[in-house]
């Protein structure tokens, strides 16, 4: 069997996700998981002719960010690594959409990093059981057939190097290597909806599964795959012929098959009014589309309205009065 430094080697040559001479950037928290990246990428360094830089976020609402910043920093000192922390203190806890705000900084944070020292890629820590939190995230919170899928080794120049591994492997690498990491107590918050399904439906859904579940949803997963690709190319030879203007949809989009026929929905729909559709407010409009009306409207928020006139479809804005 594989060890952790045997898989990621794999899932690196297989993907080219961090070619000999690259430089990285190494997302580092102190937790378990970064930890054991961190000394992964370490060991392999040597190897692919590595430069390595170890970039810390401080987000400033934990008595415990002070002591885990030193922590980073001294482990990356004596790995010989650059060191870098980013600070912030616009977050509070509990605080609405959190999570998602403080992800946003510290991708852009890290994009900056990127531009000023000159690195190839952005490494982050995310491994297999972020992967399934991922997808029963999706699906909890409503995504598209075509859309229910975890997350890509590769987003350039952010890359996911540890996502053919367990959270197990890592820990057991790291416990045979003596190699210390620190705990994050927000991980066990039944606040945050991510926590809650790591700590309370994955255990369930493993046990009632009798330890299936990861291959079932990597399963839906390829499919899902799958079935975007082969929508994104509909959608493409469909586009090149399409009749559009700055608010024109298209005309004679009931003749397209029911697929497509949403695809070209969402994309048009999103795109001008940067609304996600809800699955109930797409197939609203799309039996508004089949029947035989000549003329109707669909409300959307943000004052976005979507018109049938004339046979052809149009997203206008209406202004306040």
């Amino acid at each position: 069997m594989k060890g952790p430094l045997q898989k990621l080697q794999a899932i690196l040559e297989r993907e080219s996700l961090a070619p000999s001479g690259s430089r990285l950037i190494l997302c580092v928290s102190g937790g378990l998981d970064s930890i054991a990246l961190l000394h992964l990428f370490h060991q392999l360094s040597r190897r692919y002719h590595w430069q390595l830089d170890v970039l810390h976020f401080h987000h400033g609402i934990r008595i415990e960010s002070d002591e885990e910043a030193d922590f980073v920093r001294e482990l990356a000192h004596r790995l010989v690594l650059e060191f870098h922390l980013r600070e912030t203190k616009a977050f509070q806890v509990g605080t609405s959409s959190f999570q998602e705000k403080a992800r946003d900084w510290r991708r852009t944070e890290a994009l900056k990093l990127r531009e000023e020292i000159g690195a190839d890629f952005i490494a982050t820590a995310h491994h297999a059981d972020d992967q399934l939190e991922t997808w029963l995230l999706k699906w909890l919170r409503g995504a598209h057939l075509s859309g229910l899928q975890g997350m890509s080794s590769a987003d350039p120049p952010f890359i996911r190097p540890l996502l053919d591994l367990s959270k197990d492997e890592l820990k057991n690498f790291l416990q045979e290597e003596g190699f210390e990491w620190r705990e994050d107590a927000s991980n066990q918050d039944s606040k945050y909806l991510r926590n809650r399904v790591r700590n309370e439906l994955l255990p369930l859904l493993r046990e009632l599964s009798r330890d299936g579940i990861e291959s079932r949803i990597r399963d839906l997963d390829a499919q899902s795959r799958l079935l975007e690709k082969d929508l994104e190319l509909r959608y493409e030879n469909w586009s090149t012929g399409a009749e559009t203007d700055s608010g024109l949809l298209i005309s004679g989009i009931e003749s397209e098959p029911e697929f497509l026929k949403r695809e070209i929905l969402v994309r048009f729909i999103t795109a001008k009014t940067g609304i996600a559709l809800s699955y109930q407010q797409l197939e609203k409009i799309i039996a508004l589309i089949n029947d035989s009306q000549s003329q109707w409207s669909f409300h959307l928020e943000g004052n976005w309205i979507i018109l049938r006139k004339e046979g052809k479809l149009f997203c206008e804005k209406k202004m306040d009065c």
